[in-house]
Order: C-alpha cells, then sequence, then structure tokens
C-alpha cells in the first residue's frame, strides 16, 4: 500500500518500517478495508477490498487529477457505494475526476458530464441537469446528438 510513496518514510536510504505500519493502518480505517493483517496479499482480499485499496494506493500520492476506468466493476453493493463515496469527495480535496464506465446508474450518480463515444469518435456531450439515461441511449444509439446547448437534434 505504501510501495508508491516510500520516498516519505526513508531517509538516508533507511526505511522507517513504523511510520510505514502507521499510514498503512491510516488508509486501512479510512477506506474501510477489511484485511486480517497488514501483511495479507492484495489477491486474497475480496474484490471490493481489492478496488478500495486501489484507490488508497492512489490517492495516497494526492493527484490532481484521478482516471478510473470501471471503478466498482464486479464488487458488491457495498464496497460501491463506498467507492462512490471517496469519488464523490475528491473534487471538494482539488482532484478531478475522469470515470469511464458503462454502467449508466454509475455515471448519472458520479458524473456532472458525461461525453458519449461511438465507433472512436465522440457521438455527444451532455452536462448538468440535461444528463439523463434516456439522452445518453439516444446519443449511443445513434438516432440523434446534442448540440452546444444540450439540446438533442436528430441526425
Amino acid at each position: 500500500m505504501a510501495a508508491h510513496v516510500l520516498k516519505n518514510f526513508s531517509k538516508y536510504n533507511f526505511l522507517n518500517f513504523g511510520k510505514i505500519h502507521n499510514y498503512t493502518n491510516e488508509y486501512i480505517k479510512k477506506f474501510n478495508i477489511i484485511i486480517s493483517s497488514i501483511k495479507t496479499k492484495p489477491r486474497r482480499l475480496s474484490g471490493g477490498n481489492q478496488q478500495k485499496l486501489m484507490f488508497s494506493m492512489c490517492l495516497g500520492i494526492q493527484p490532481r487529477c484521478l482516471i478510473a476506468n470501471e471503478p466498482t466493476r464486479g464488487v458488491d453493493v457495498g464496497a460501491k457505494a463506498e467507492i462512490h463515496k471517496f469519488i464523490l469527495e475528491l473534487p471538494n480535496k482539488g482532484t478531478s475526476v475522469i470515470i469511464f464506465s458503462s454502467e449508466l446508474p454509475e455515471l448519472l450518480a458520479l458524473c456532472d458530464r458525461v461525453v458519449i463515444m461511438k465507433t472512436n469518435t465522440i457521438a455527444g456531450e451532455l452536462k448538468g441537469e440535461s444528463i439523463t439515461e434516456e439522452k445518453i441511449m439516444t446519443i449511443a444509439a445513434g438516432s440523434s446528438k446534442v448540440n452546444k446547448d444540450n439540446k438533442t437534434v436528430q441526425d
């Protein structure tokens, strides 16, 4: 969990294992990762705990932008809700988020702007209150596009 920030825990090329242990425990609590020991291998965790572990690793470096590809695929409902909560808090902490997802409810819950792709090109873009499942599906199906004013127009 701390591999990506080891420089923060070393002095003269010696690691401070106490600081690493404290850092790891802090993120385990912060992300509610259910783990028997901090030495447990990630592959032994459930899918949801693996995803939360990955988020903790990514966010530990305090990125300016986080790109998440299918952030909740294969996780249970509880882990999905927790991951959504983490993602929604990021902009308030100064981190931009780009999400790639094939799950419409996830996009509706997390995004203030949706770009719809079709055959490797941008088919349309929706912002704010104009983001609806119907408009996304209509644009994705190719029967219409959205103009600059977020108005649906026929091809």
